[in-house]
C-alpha cells in the first residue's frame, strides 16, 4: 500500500484549522497550492508539481488526495505534538508553521503565493511580470492584493 496518503493525512492533520476536502474543486486547489508552498520550504515530500490551469498541480498529490479522503477522519487529532527526526527539515517545518498561521484555508493568498513561487523559480520572467500573470489567473484577484503576497513571500525570503 502507498505511504504517501498516510504522511500527507498525518501532516494536515498538524494544522487543525486546514480544511481537507477533495469533494469541491476549491478544496483540491486548497491541497495542491498548501503542499506546494510546504515544499517551497525545502521539506520536499515526494510530489512534483507541473504548470497547469490554475498553476502548480501535481497529479500524484491529486491521487494521495483522494486516497486520504477514504479514513482522514480516522486520524488522531493530536498529531501537532509529534516532529521530525532530522532538526534542520524540523526548523524548515516551523518556518513554513509560522508563514501558513491564519492563512491555511485562504485560497487567494495560497494560489497567489504557490503561482508566484512557481512562476519566479522556472520561468524567466520578471516580479512585475509575474505579478501582472497572477492576478488575471486567480478570480477576483487585483495587482495589489498579489504584490502583498509577494512582498510577504520576499520577506520570508521565499524568492
Amino acid at each position: 500500500m502507498d505511504r504517501q496518503p498516510f504522511v500527507l493525512g498525518f501532516l494536515l492533520r498538524k494544522f487543525p484549522e486546514f480544511e481537507f476536502r477533495m469533494d469541491n474543486f476549491d478544496g483540491r486547489l486548497r491541497l495542491q497550492k498548501f503542499i506546494y508552498l510546504l515544499q517551497a520550504h525545502d521539506i520536499y515530500l515526494g510530489y512534483d508539481f507541473s504548470w497547469y490551469l490554475r498553476g502548480p498541480y501535481c497529479t500524484t498529490l491529486a491521487a494521495a488526495g483522494f486516497a486520504l479522503d477514504n479514513f482522514y477522519d480516522d486520524i488522531p487529532q493530536h498529531t501537532q505534538k509529534s516532529k521530525f527526526t532530522n532538526n534542520v527539515i524540523q526548523k524548515r517545518f516551523e518556518k513554513f508553521v509560522k508563514f501558513i498561521c491564519g492563512k491555511e484555508t485562504d485560497e487567494g493568498f495560497l494560489e497567489a503565493a504557490a503561482l508566484l513561487h512557481f512562476l519566479l523559480n522556472t520561468r524567466q520572467i520578471t516580479a512585475n511580470d509575474a505579478i501582472k500573470q497572477v492576478a488575471k489567473k486567480i478570480p477576483n484577484a487585483n495587482e495589489s492584493d498579489v504584490r502583498k503576497v509577494f512582498d510577504m513571500m520576499r520577506r520570508e525570503e521565499l524568492l
